[in-house]
């Protein structure tokens, strides 16, 4: 709960210096946290919202980081039906950055 914590606010404390990486970096801690903690799609979307925000500044994970995103995806995937899984991804891709730190922030 205390890492959850500290992710979110560093997610706002990037936002508001408009530092995509740093953002980038902390969707995919969420998307992480969201895994471990039962949330699949919830994860499955961030996890795509964060590949995408990266893809859109050119700035890749760094390889050990991606690994792990991957292992991440791979397990909320698999607990996911396919089309749920298909769905999840495609709203995260397509998601807004505003929406995605929104999603991020969610404390429901």
């Amino acid at each position: 709960e205390r890492a959850l914590t500290l992710y979110r606010d560093a997610l706002e404390l990037f936002a508001a210096l408009d530092h995509k990486r740093g953002v980038a970096r902390l969707l995919e801690a969420l998307a992480s946290t969201a895994a471990a903690r039962d949330r699949a799609r919830h994860g499955l979307t961030l996890a795509a919202a964060a590949t995408s925000l990266r893809e859109r500044i050119g700035t890749p994970a760094p390889p050990e980081e991606q690994a792990a995103l991957e292992a991440v995806i791979r397990t909320v995937r698999g607990a996911l039906a396919d089309d749920e899984a298909d769905a999840a991804w495609g709203d995260g891709t397509a998601m807004p950055l505003r929406e995605a730190i929104r999603l991020a922030l969610d404390r429901s």
